[in-house]
């Protein structure tokens, strides 16, 4: 986990130049997290985390909670791809949950639920 203050998207150049899965999450004034993901065999989806927060202070769509839903599948092939053993319940909770009080604690949860591992 490498945290970087700027913006990106996961370009294709990425995953090619690393041969490996990468996860992008940018995090909006510590409310909402945009995440796209990507791998070299396909897996790729994108979740917002703080989906209420994200609809009632930034004016997204109301459909982000259904994609973030429709992220799960792809998310638990992704992080197979990865070599990790994502659990899949944790995995809905982190895409549902809201920022108590920090989206940025959101990113370490989904990162968890997806077998990541920090010490």
């Amino acid at each position: 986990m490498v945290q970087l203050h700027g913006g990106g998207r996961p370009a294709a150049s990425i995953v090619q130049d690393t041969r490996a899965p990468v996860l992008v999450a940018l995090v909006f004034d510590s409310d909402v997290v945009a995440v796209e993901a990507a791998s070299p065999k396909g897996p790729r989806w994108e979740c917002t985390l703080a989906p209420e927060m994200a609809i009632d202070s930034y004016g997204a769509p109301e459909q982000v909670v259904e994609w973030n839903e429709a992220a799960l599948e792809p998310a638990l092939a992704w992080a197979r791809e990865a070599g990790h053993e994502p659990d899949a319940e944790a995995v809905t909770a982190a895409l549902s949950a809201e920022a108590d009080p920090f989206a940025e604690d959101l990113v370490r949860e989904l990162a968890k639920a997806l077998g990541f591992r920090f010490a």
